[in-house]
């Protein structure tokens, strides 16, 4: 069951916390804390799903989403799980939306290298499955320079 909370587009507080964000890393410390909630896979089926809607909504026809499973790898959860999540709200917008959709593994820079290693091994299946359309970096740009992730 997917939660039907959301907090009102124009709640004041949340407008202004929004505006005080001094940087990316200000952002995503809250985005963090945020992504800790995510624990099953109905977790990360409804994340994609939610966003899909809306976009469809909007008039989106192909949406390649970017996902980030080291976060929830170093809470304990298993790559497996965020992945088949996700991969189950890209079959369900494709089936009742009538959208196109595609993965983007996302690569934390904050985290060692070593790891990034075993979560893109980890990725191999949905790879060659064609669920995966791409690599990517993200959190922090500050001291983690792309360059290290080369040998990936």
């Amino acid at each position: 069951m997917v939660s039907r909370y959301r907090p009102p587009d124009d709640d004041p507080t949340l407008l202004d916390r929004y505006a005080r964000f001094a940087s990316l890393d200000d952002f995503l410390h809250y985005y963090f804390i945020g992504m800790n909630s995510l624990l099953q896979a109905r977790h990360f089926e409804a994340l994609p799903w939610e966003y899909f809607v809306r976009a469809g909504a909007d008039g989106v026809v192909h949406a390649e989403v970017s996902f980030d499973p080291q976060a929830q790898i170093g809470q304990g959860i298993k790559y497996s799980t965020v992945v088949e999540g996700f991969i189950k709200g890209c079959r369900r917008a494709e089936g009742e939306l009538g959208m196109t959709t595609r993965l983007i593994l996302c690569l934390l820079r904050h985290l060692p290298v070593s790891e990034a290693a075993i979560t893109f091994g980890d990725a191999r299946d949905e790879q060659i499955k064609g669920c995966l359309a791409g690599i990517g970096l993200d959190s922090s740009k500050k001291a983690f320079p792309p360059g290290v992730w080369e040998a990936i």
